[in-house]
């Protein structure tokens, strides 16, 4: 089965479960506050979710109150997560173009239709940005290498199926490895030219992104297993059973990758023996987002409107935070806050320890994107076409 985001994507069919509409905060009591999570340094947001490993976590601090700083409007629903690199934001769209944006002002740099087509395909896949380069796939199964400069396109490469995951991009120069999956059951690896290294066929649909971690990648899917495959040879080193469908991406992080899916359980599962560790979640709700993990703890969003902090070693709620639409972005730590947003139209800064809510904004329209942090700032798309900028700094536009 392809796991695509309902109505807002067609044309496509996606099993719907149902999520809870309140709207009140925190419904549980926050067990003891777990000890600080060493700091990462890290200044990008180069690629979906922050790090080769899909673990969600931005270096840096968030400040306690922020302001919207920028908006720029595309004219069609984000879906995509935008990644952060260098001076520049790069996000793609509903109306098939990515862009690059300025970081500090938002004004646009360039738009580009890849490849010139009058219809473009719709990109919701997230990009990656390497050495220069921008890598992005669509929903007619394209994976695109563009200039980063000014958006040439470098190379393409045809899959069968859409693209809706994010690439991941190992190695550099002439070791550059680019991996992506695609609704034709197959992950994809090729070199810096754009020439197919390896494929390796799944069961079903790959609708996430790849996490690598000590020369392996693992990734989940339609066929209800995560796959660890070795980066250089394509060769199986697991294929291990989840329990469901899996909507997002996984995270590694200690040995284990832990991972959500549609029959509402978040799984921790050892990638050498695909031993579980342990199980969180009663099947009564379904998990579209990818896992965030820091040294202690697990943040996840969930189709029953909220978002859950686990604790990492025993799969123990910490607490859980209510808002009133489905979270299907997938969160981000931020030292000691979590970013999250949620079709209710809200994006919140959440504290990690306690699951309480630091800081919220209203946009009025629903978010389905995975936000991206970096240097302080926030960046997300909604379903109303506009990337939101979001910062400490005084300078701020009005709405």
């Amino acid at each position: 089965m392809a796991i695509l985001r309902s109505a807002r994507i067609p044309p496509t069919t996606l099993f719907l479960l149902a999520a809870c509409g309140g709207a009140s905060d925190e419904d549980a009591p926050p067990a003891a506050s777990p000890p600080p999570p060493n700091p990462i340094v890290q200044t990008d947001w180069a690629s979906f979710r922050g790090q080769p490993e899909l673990t969600g976590r931005a270096g840096g601090e968030l400040a306690g109150e922020l302001h919207l700083l920028w908006t720029a409007r595309t004219g069609a629903p984000i879906a995509s997560a935008a990644v952060i690199a260098g001076e520049r934001v790069f996000v793609g769209s509903d109306d098939g173009r990515v862009r690059a944006l300025d970081f500090a002002s938002g004004e646009e740099v360039w738009a580009v239709a890849p490849g010139g087509r009058a219809e473009p395909a719709g990109i919701e896949a997230p990009p990656a940005a390497a050495e220069g380069r921008v890598y992005v796939g669509d929903r007619e199964g394209i994976l695109w290498c563009l200039a980063a400069e000014d958006g040439a396109v470098r190379w393409s490469f045809r899959t069968g199926g859409q693209i809706t995951g994010a690439a991941a991009v190992a190695g550099s120069g002439e070791r550059t490895r680019v991996l992506v999956g695609s609704h034709d059951a197959f992950l994809y690896c090729l070199d810096a030219t754009g020439a197919e290294r390896w494929r390796y066929e799944s069961g079903s649909y790959v609708n996430g992104a790849p996490a690598i971690a000590d020369g392996e990648v693992a990734f989940g899917g339609c066929d209800g297993f995560l796959h660890v495959v070795d980066i250089e040879s394509g060769e199986a080193r697991g294929r291990w059973e989840v329990g469901s469908y899996v909507a997002g991406s996984p995270a590694i992080a200690g040995g284990l990758a832990f991972v959500g899916h549609m029959a509402g359980r978040v799984v921790a599962l050892e990638l050498a023996s695909g031993t579980r560790a342990w199980e969180y979640g009663t099947g009564d709700l379904a998990f579209f987002s990818s896992p965030a993990v820091d040294e202690t703890r697990i943040v996840i969003g969930g189709r029953d409107g909220r978002v859950h902090g686990i604790d990492r070693a025993r799969g123990e709620p910490f607490w859980t935070f209510r808002t009133g639409g489905n979270v299907d972005g997938s969160p981000v730590f931020c030292g000691e806050r979590v970013v999250a947003a949620s079709e209710d139209g809200r994006l919140y800064v959440l504290d990690a320890a306690s699951g309480e809510r630091i800081w919220s904004y209203e946009i009025g329209a629903p978010i389905v994107a995975s936000p991206a942090v970096a240097r302080g700032r926030i960046v997300v798309g909604a379903q109303d076409g506009v990337l939101y900028a979001f910062g400490a700094d005084q300078n701020r536009i009005g709405r």
